[in-house]
Formats: structure tokens, sequence, C-alpha cells
């Protein structure tokens, strides 16, 4: 039997219901969890930010390693004048600055998300002249075919009155509803805004940081220690297919597709951070120096293995050992050959 939430049809099966009962249950054990891990999840959450910015400008068609997330890392202003890949990132990282580490006390309306959009084009140029408001032009979904014509994937809302009434309708359902599930609420929430698709620029960034705040104000704050933006990075074409399925029965389309794929994709999140605090205590059974070099990489993902000898003191041939160790037995992962080699956690 189907089930009617907003605008949408939900016809369950049980594999549907079996994700979503594996995600309430890792978030009823995570209080225990944090407690015992507290002395990680700092490093955990700097990890963390560090994927995730990765993975942002991954999504935005820039091929970023790791060396270059931390030189942008390290820059202390950005302008209007940079490279367009550092114009995202610092929009970015101060838009999730002001929600992940944060209290989650922002209120969900209107002006705070047209003030989101602002920070996350701050550094923008180019999208001066719509930045902090509704589009103004209407932005459909399109390929674009070898012959250099386009092809219409999904017809989003009109801008102007559509717009605006469709995210009335949105914001009114979602602060309304209190009798579905908060993280069904979330993820329809999240496939309507991408439908809608309110904003001129920044939608799929702006989406992400949404997901992460109404899921901290739903209290599932173990989302502060997974990279979101990550896991959709790595199944971009399974997300772009689903939502752009599930988008062709509008206006009354069954989203069950959707809310397996999103719950999954909180299932391997989670999965993920388990294994990460569990490497932690097997940890305990690596040598001194094996835990140091651990440690380093965990703070500076990346390091290649003459890196590592130099921040350690230890010659190259002892530490290429100990790297290879530490591949063999999962704790870290092994990318690049030959020079271009460097490593970082499992």
């Amino acid at each position: 039997m189907g089930l009617n939430t907003f605008k949408f049809r939900i016809n369950p099966d049980l594999e549907l219901l079996d994700r979503l009962i594996a995600v309430e249950r890792f978030d009823a054990l995570w209080p225990d969890m944090e407690r015992r891990s507290m002395n990680h999840l700092n490093a955990l959450k700097l990890k963390t930010i560090n994927r995730s910015l990765g993975a942002v400008l991954r999504l935005e068609g820039f091929e970023i390693g790791e060396d270059k997330i931390e030189h942008f890392f390290k820059t202390p202003i950005f302008t209007k004048d940079d490279p367009r890949e550092m114009q995202i990132f610092g929009g970015y990282i101060a838009a999730y600055r002001q929600i992940v580490p944060s209290k989650s006390d922002h209120e969900v309306n209107e002006p705070f998300l047209k003030a989101l959009q602002n920070v996350i084009l701050e550094f923008s140029q180019k999208d001066d002249w719509h930045r902090g408001d509704y589009k103004r032009i209407n932005n459909n979904l399109e390929n674009i075919l070898p012959d250099g014509s386009k092809e219409l994937v999904f017809r989003s809302a009109e801008p102007g009155l559509h717009t605006i009434e469709a995210m009335q309708q949105l914001l009114e359902w979602y602060h309304a509803d209190h009798a579905s599930i908060s993280i069904i609420k979330i993820a329809l929430f999240f496939y309507e805004f991408l439908c809608i698709r309110p904003f001129q620029d920044g939608n799929g960034r702006m989406s992400y940081l949404l997901v992460y705040l109404l899921m901290l104000k739903s209290g599932y704050s173990w989302i502060r220690y997974v990279s979101l933006e990550h896991e959709i990075q790595q199944r971009k074409p399974e997300f772009d297919n689903i939502l752009t399925l599930t988008q062709k029965e509008r206006p009354s389309e069954n989203v069950a597709a959707w809310l397996k794929f999103f719950l999954s994709c909180l299932m391997n999140l989670q999965q993920e951070l388990e294994m990460n605090l569990n490497l932690k205590i097997v940890q305990k059974n690596l040598t001194v120096k094996e835990k140091r070099i651990c440690t380093i990489i965990e703070n500076q993902p990346g390091l290649s293995s003459s890196e590592i000898s130099t921040i350690i003191g230890i010659p190259l041939p002892s530490v290429k050992k100990m790297l290879s160790r530490l591949v063999t037995q999962k704790f870290l992962l092994k990318e690049g050959t030959g020079k271009a080699t460097h490593y970082s956690l499992q």
C-alpha cells in the first residue's frame, strides 16, 4: 500500500524499510559510540572537512588533489580575482563552517536560504548579478549534445512567482509536518529542493549543506564526522540517474527509489564512520612509530614516503617498510605510482 506525504507517493517495500531501520539503529547507538571515541573526533572532523571540500570541487568539474586542498586551507584571504576553483572553495568553506560545526540554531526559512547562497557565491564575481536572491532566468537541467545543441533533461520551477510559491510550499510543509519520520522528511526536502533549483547557481552545494543542517537540527549529530559530498561524488552517475528518473514522473512521482538511494548513502557513511572509529581502537596494536605515521597522515593526508621520513626523522627504507605493512593491514590507503605515490587513512 502506498503512502502520501507532501506532493509525493511512496510505495514502500522491505528494502526501503530495512534501510530506514538500519539508519535509525545506528543513530540510536551513536551517543555511546561518540562517548567512547571522544578523543578521536576532532581529528576525524578535520579529515571530513578536507574530504568534503575536495569532493565539492570535483563535483564542480575540477580535478583537485589533496596537496591543492591543503594549499587552499592555508590561504588566509579569498578574493573575486582568484581562480574559479579557489572562489568555490572560499565560499563553500565559509558556508560549511556556519553550519556543520555550529549548534545548528539557524532557522531554515527564505531569508536564511538567500543569505546562505550569498555566502556560497561570495567570491564569485560572475554571480554578482543574482547572488543572494532566487533565480531570475530559467535554469533547466540540460545536456550538451555532440553537435552543440541542447537536450532538456529536467524542467525546474519557472523563475519569479512559480519559484517563490514552490519554496514557500516546501518550507511550510517541512515545518508543519510533525508526523513523518525526520530522516524521510529530510530526504524529501533534499529531493524537492533539487527539483525546484531555486537559485541561479549553487543549488547543488546548498543542498548538501541543507541536508547537514536539517540532520543536525533533527539530532543526527554523527553527520558532522562524515562527508555527504564525497559519497555523492563517488556515486554521481547513480545519483543523477535516480534523480532524473524520479523527476520524470512529476508532479505526483513515487519517490521510493530516491529514498532508498538516500538511505543507502547514509548507511555507507555510517559504516565508514564506524570503521574509522574502530580503526582508532585497533591502532593500539601498532608500534609507537607506526602509530605516529598514522597520526601524521591523518592530519596531513596525501604525504609521500619521503615527506613522512623527513617529518619523523626515520630513514626512508624503514618508513617504506612500515607503510607497506600499514597498507597491507588496511590502516592506510596507497594512491598514485612512482614519485606521485602518496598515502591517506583508509
